[in-house]
């Protein structure tokens, strides 16, 4: 095997353990969404944090989510857009991940072009 088509297998083993390290130390983890839900006394902006489902659970968020004061409400629902992006940020890691390895892999293992014995015309 030449140092070439060496190199080539190996970047794409690294992309390959990228995507495992993405996988299990990212997205297999419960999300959190910090949600707006008014302002204080002094008119800063208040939000809460509230702990999400994984991008892979049916619903994004499941329980009570946290109890607010009396003039506070959620400006939007909890862990919808949190985990809708997450979706498409792993969708995204997903095809560039298999995309890089499938070239690198197609570019290595494929025949080497045979030599012309004619380099140059005069």
């Amino acid at each position: 095997m030449s140092r070439t088509r060496r190199n080539l297998l190996l970047v794409a083993g690294a992309i390959g353990i990228w995507y495992i390290v993405i996988l299990f130390t990212w997205a297999l983890q419960p999300l959190e969404d910090s949600v707006p839900v008014g302002v204080n006394k002094d008119n800063t902006p208040v939000s809460v944090t509230v702990q999400c489902n994984t991008l892979f659970a049916s619903t994004p968020h499941d329980g009570e989510l946290p109890d607010l004061d009396v003039h506070q409400e959620y400006n939007r629902a909890p862990c919808d857009v949190v985990q809708s992006d997450a979706r498409k940020i792993f969708a995204l890691d997903t095809l560039v991940a298999v995309g890089g390895v499938a070239a690198l892999v197609g570019f290595a293992v494929r025949p080497a072009r045979a030599r012309s014995g004619q380099l140059a015309v005069a």
